[in-house]
């Protein structure tokens, strides 16, 4: 995957470079191309997927939830207030 990635790059150099022969850009791409195709394919057939289970919500969560929540309103609250000067 990563000798692809690095084709790729080589050729996408050959590409915007001036001094580079035209006939090796093309080439060098579609190859780094196929090959790092080739290789994502071969890391994604090894990956195991697990489902996602979101643990409940215990009281230590549920208190730094409202207190944030709490500290918004009274944030709210006192930036409408006008301090006497």
């Amino acid at each position: 995957m990563i000798a692809g990635l690095v084709g790729v790059c080589v050729g996408v150099y050959a590409t915007l470079d001036g001094s580079t022969p035209r006939f090796l850009a093309g080439p060098v791409l579609l190859g780094g191309l196929v090959v790092a195709l080739v290789g994502f394919r071969a890391a994604g057939q090894r990956v195991h997927r697990t489902k996602y289970r979101p643990d409940r919500w215990q009281s230590a969560e549920v208190v730094v939830a409202v207190s944030g929540i709490a500290v918004a309103c009274v944030l709210f609250a006192s930036s409408s207030v006008d301090r006497p000067t």
